[in-house]
């Protein structure tokens, strides 16, 4: 016997959404929130705990002395820096110096002359206090006859007139210039005093007769005046 199916009967079907668990987050009113963290949302992982951990004493104490440490050496090697360079401009006119001696030399068959060896000129007191330049027969610049012709002006070391006595009892500030002393034949150019750097006697500016606190440009005679 066949069993008839009534076609117009409909069975209905409720389907029930899976319940899955739902993710924990817990009850900060009960379980207490930990020292120095804070409850975040993370799209990557959910919810999490983040540390907000303050700097303490001991850690700012540690990069203030790193920072003053750095500074100190930063403004260190920029000393030194200009120290350098200021030595080496100062040798640097002693070199123009000596070309335009050579250049005097040249056209006049003889250097600047100063009347005899020792006698040196210069625009410190001690020594004359002589202009830079050619003023007139009676103001002629510490190397007589080499302004303006050959030179426009003489160099002015910066450190010109101050007190040096540290590098040598002997460097007041009435002593502190460049020197110049010729007897016609041979001449020396003397920076008296006031280099800021170390002072070697290998140094080929070295002043042989004063080699820790002189830098000089001479003819060959003239090494130990």
């Amino acid at each position: 016997m066949t069993k008839r199916v009534d076609s117009t009967h409909t069975h209905t079907h409720t389907h029930t959404p899976l319940s899955f668990p739902r993710r924990w987050e817990p009850n900060l009113a009960v379980v207490g929130r930990p020292p120095n963290m804070d409850w975040t949302p993370d799209a990557a992982r959910g919810r999490h705990w983040i540390s907000r951990r303050a700097f303490t004493l001991i850690e700012l104490l540690v990069v203030i002395a790193i920072i003053g440490l750095i500074s100190t050496i930063a403004v260190v090697s920029l000393g030194s820096a200009r120290i350098q360079a200021g030595d080496t401009k100062r040798k640097a006119e002693l070199v123009q110096i000596s070309e335009a001696l050579e250049l005097y030399y040249s056209n006049n068959g003889a250097y600047p002359s100063t009347g005899g060896i020792g006698n040196w000129q210069g625009a410190c007191t001690d020594y004359g206090s002589y202009p830079d330049a050619y003023v007139d027969s009676t103001h002629d610049a510490w190397i007589p006859g080499l302004t303006p012709a050959y030179m426009s002006k003489l160099p002015r070391d910066p450190e010109t007139g101050k007190d040096h006595t540290g590098r040598n009892a002997g460097c007041t500030a009435a002593e502190s210039c460049i020197l110049y002393t010729s007897n016609g034949i041979d001449y020396k150019v003397l920076n008296d005093c006031m280099g800021q750097g170390a002072m070697s006697a290998t140094d080929p500016f070295s002043d042989p007769h004063r080699p820790t606190w002189g830098w000089t440009v001479y003819s060959p005679a003239a090494r130990m005046w």
